[in-house]
């Protein structure tokens, strides 16, 4: 059965990505568009239009305490992330609740989770992403305390839908963060240089739960320290200052 699930997660999988694709662009000005707060330049005596776009070269960004500031700080959510996607289900059973109790508590997290991309998506564009990042860190570390002090099936899905509208915004937030610092001519770069090393904190996650677990025969230390994670997320994101340097 549990093969079964497997191959129609992965059939599903290409017949929604396969025709989503065809609508793919590279960026807004394929489309005739600018990015969103880019103004146009006029055209002027016959010379072509020129967009200026503030952008990091990838070897001034190396050396910019920006860029391990923010891939510290976007590694450890992505620890936090993954411990507890990887932890939820088993929490929330140990903690006394039923599988299927358990299963519909990350149905509600997923639900708000989806939903949230939208509110910090406005929330990115109406302020900034980086106060985005730490206001989302922070009420995120908040939504682990709830999951902490859940007590009853209706205080777990208050707590998981909580959490889905917080924790879901890294995910909208985090690739947006490195190009509001370094611009986009050389993302493609730069990502490949500290997503290199983000990845492996991504895939840390659940075996610091398995770890937790084994040792205590609970996941309760590994939530509280994801209290503690992303509030050191929030913490580090603010010391992150804009590079001066352009070319």
């Amino acid at each position: 059965m549990a093969r079964e699930g497997w191959v129609w997660l992965g059939a599903l999988t290409i017949l929604i990505l396969l025709p989503f694709s065809l609508f793919i662009r590279r960026a807004p000005e394929d489309i005739g568009l600018l990015p969103d707060g880019a103004k146009s330049i006029p055209k002027s005596n016959n010379t072509s239009q020129v967009k200026t776009e503030h952008s990091i070269s990838v070897s001034i960004a190396m050396k910019s305490p920006a860029l391990w500031l923010l891939t510290i700080s976007m590694s450890i959510g992505l620890f936090s992330m993954s411990t507890n996607a990887s932890s939820m289900v088993p929490f929330f059973k140990s903690m006394g609740f039923s599988a299927s109790v358990a299963a519909s508590g990350l149905s509600v997290y997923g639900v708000f989770s989806i939903a949230s991309r939208f509110l910090w998506g406005y929330v990115a564009d109406r302020f900034s992403v980086k106060l985005a990042i730490i206001s989302q860190s922070f009420l995120t570390s908040l939504g682990i305390v709830f999951y902490l002090s859940v007590e009853s099936q209706t205080s777990l899905y208050l707590a998981a839908a909580y959490h889905g509208l917080m924790l879901g915004g890294f995910v909208v937030l985090n690739p947006l963060i490195w190009p509001a610092y370094f611009g986009r001519l050389h993302i493609g770069a730069i990502s490949g240089i500290t997503q290199f090393l983000t990845t492996f904190a991504l895939a840390a996650g659940p075996i610091f739960a398995g770890f937790v677990y084994d040792e205590t025969d609970a996941y309760t230390w590994a939530y509280r320290t994801l209290v503690v994670s992303w509030i050191i997320t929030a913490l580090v994101i603010i010391l992150v200052r804009p590079v001066n340097v352009t070319r």
